[in-house]
């Protein structure tokens, strides 16, 4: 992803939260939800390649040992 996309993405949202008529609390507190999940679903995704990096280790060590 470049910096170009990334910025992008970020106006997009600056813009759609701009342009709601809801009351900047509300939008607030909405954000904070996506937020919070989104840093839970970073979390999981973390964990996920952690494992998925120490199992691949752990069968290259395996495959060494049973040479």
């Amino acid at each position: 992803m470049s910096n170009l996309e990334i910025r992008e993405f970020s106006q997009a949202i600056i813009n759609f939260v701009d342009s709601s008529g809801l009351p900047e609390e509300v939008k607030r507190m909405a954000l904070q939800e996506v937020l919070t999940r989104q840093e839970q679903k970073a979390r999981d995704a973390l964990l996920a390649e952690i494992a998925a990096r120490d199992a691949e280790e752990q069968e290259v060590k395996q495959d060494a040992e049973s040479v």
